[in-house]
């Protein structure tokens, strides 16, 4: 989710604290996911186990390409779309 804070601009020019509402949403939805992973009487109830460190490490490998991805096509929309600056200048010009 933090990659979508901007459709354009990398996650490092944006830092993900550049939406609050974001941040405290994936706060609750973390906190949530591991109450039921972890307290026992959810784990039952939910009817699912622990995760434990190899299980972490197979959801990282699963999520850190769909990252660099999404990173890689807001590169590739910067370089192939133009500034706006130059396209208003375009537009004056054929004027």
């Amino acid at each position: 989710a933090f990659a979508a804070i901007s459709e354009k601009q990398s996650l490092l020019r944006v830092p993900p604290w550049a939406n609050p509402y974001l941040g405290l949403g994936m706060l609750a939805q973390v906190g949530l996911h591991s109450c039921i992973l972890y307290i026992p009487k959810l784990r039952n109830m939910f009817k699912v186990r622990a995760l434990d460190v190899d299980d972490w490490r197979l959801v990282l490998c699963y999520a850190a390409p769909v990252l660099l991805l999404e990173e890689a096509l807001k590169l590739a929309h910067r370089l192939i779309e133009p500034p706006a600056k130059q396209t208003a200048a375009l537009r004056a010009q054929q004027r």
